[in-house]
């Protein structure tokens, strides 16, 4: 989350310094428009006019007479433009509204399946998510993220914005009934905080991907703490190599993968609230998340 939060300060900046340029003009001098700019102009002048409009430095509001401009954005070839006219549209036409604009919503739901993961992320966290009251097709929109994109600030979202909703678990229950999903069924724990019907069905499934958790050791010495831990996952049928960090400010943190369902509900169950070893933090392995458990 720190990552994520550190980009947007960065991006805030370079759009602080975008932001500074003078208003673009024609060869004969005149004004070129903010919507025209989004439009028409070159990938700087669409980050010019984005910029301006998140530090809401354009005359006027913010309107649907801006969808189309808006629109052109959703399908420029870079990532960035794709990934701040996402959040335009969530802050000016979803959040708080009452009402929110449909062309805006159709516009965040194809960009929250955009091949770009910060693109899917402001769609969904700063856009879908923002919705007073969740239509069908939203819901199902989220459910389906939030089983195949398990990033953790994504996830929270998701689950911030869905958990509590009747319709949520309902239409859980009816796609597990339909089909056997084992990443509808994590997703079912996770939002639901309960075991589906029929539950058993999944224990001895691989899980949709793996589990890594992260566990306190405290003052305890590294190797020391390692055996006994490494002693209690046995005694649960748990034998995975823990993975240490060379970091000597890391010593009091010791991490597991679990592979097979079943064995995460185990450490889950037992670790929680642990006195010897708690349970610090419980994240599904992404590929970024892989990415930096090599360099360990």
């Amino acid at each position: 989350m720190k990552t994520i939060i550190h980009l947007y300060a960065l991006l805030a900046v370079a759009l602080t310094s975008t932001a500074q340029l003078p208003t673009p003009s024609t060869p004969n001098g005149n004004l070129v428009t903010v919507k025209e700019m989004l439009i028409n102009g070159p990938p700087q002048l669409k980050m010019h006019s984005l910029a301006m409009i998140t530090q809401k430095q354009i005359p006027g509001t913010v309107d649907a007479s801006y969808l189309d401009a808006l629109e052109a954005c959703s399908i420029d070839s870079m990532a960035p433009i794709r990934s701040i006219t996402a959040r335009i549209l969530g802050e000016y036409f979803i959040q708080d509204q009452s009402n929110p604009e449909a062309r805006a919503l159709e516009i965040l739901l194809t960009l929250a399946q955009d091949s770009n993961a910060d693109v899917r992320f402001s769609a969904t966290a700063l856009g879908l998510c923002k919705l007073r009251s969740m239509t069908p097709k939203v819901l199902e929109t989220l459910i389906t993220i939030a089983t195949t994109d398990r990033r953790a600030p994504l996830l929270e979202a998701i689950q911030n914005a869905i958990a509590d909703l009747p319709e949520t678990k309902q239409y859980l229950e009816n796609k597990l009934q339909n089909q056997a999903d084992v990443a509808c069924y994590e997703l079912y724990r996770e939002l639901i905080g309960s075991e589906p019907i029929h539950a058993a069905t999944y224990l001895e499934l691989p899980s949709s991907r793996p589990r890594l958790f992260v566990f306190n050791t405290g003052n305890a010495d590294p190797q020391t703490a390692a055996i006994e831990l490494q002693r209690q996952l046995k005694k649960l049928g748990i034998d995975h190599k823990l993975i240490q960090s060379n970091d000597a400010q890391a010593t009091s943190m010791l991490m597991l993968k679990t592979f097979i369902t079943k064995e995460y509900i185990a450490v889950e169950k037992y670790f929680t609230n642990h006195n010897q070893f708690p349970i610090t933090q419980a994240l599904w392995v992404t590929p970024e998340i892989e990415i930096q458990l090599q360099t360990f």
